[in-house]
C-alpha cells in the first residue's frame, strides 16, 4: 500500500529560548502549523545554528542566560542576513519595541505569548 506523500514544511524556523518548557511548547505549536522547527537553548547555540543553517524565520527571546536576542539579530543583520525575525519578550514598553526594531527584528510579540497573534505575525512576515 502506497503512503501519501508528506507536504513539505512551510518554512524552516529557529526558536531561540532558554526556558525548556517555553521552547517545547512553541516548537510543538509551530510543527502543528506545518513548519520545520529547530530549537536553540540560548544565545551561543542560536548564533552557531544561524551561522550554519539557512533559516527562513528566527523567533528569539530577548533575555537569554548567555546573551540576548538583540545581539543575535544584530549579528545576523551585520552579515546582511535577510532572515525574518520576531522578538519574544516580557519587555513591552514603547522603548523596548523601538530597541527591537532598531536592532533588526521585523516584529515583536509580548509574553505571555498569544499564539493566534504569533501565528498572524509569522504568516505576515513569511508572505511579505
Amino acid at each position: 500500500m502506497a503512503t501519501a506523500p508528506t507536504k513539505p514544511a512551510k518554512a524552516n524556523v529557529l526558536v531561540v529560548e532558554d526556558h525548556p518548557d517555553s521552547a517545547r511548547a512553541l516548537a510543538r505549536l509551530l510543527k502543528v502549523l506545518g513548519y520545520s522547527v529547530d530549537v536553540a537553548m540560548g544565545y551561543r547555540e542560536g548564533k552557531q545554528k544561524v551561522d550554519q543553517v539557512p533559516f527562513d524565520l528566527l523567533i528569539s527571546d530577548l533575555t537569554l542566560k548567555d546573551g540576548n536576542g538583540l545581539d543575535l539579530i544584530r549579528h545576523l543583520r551585520a552579515q546582511k542576513s535577510t532572515i525574518k525575525a520576531i522578538a519574544l519578550t516580557g519587555l513591552n514598553t514603547p522603548r523596548d519595541l523601538q530597541n527591537c526594531k532598531e536592532a533588526g527584528f521585523d516584529a515583536h510579540v509580548a509574553k505571555p505569548v498569544d499564539f493566534v497573534h504569533l501565528k498572524q505575525q509569522i504568516e505576515n512576515l513569511l508572505t511579505s
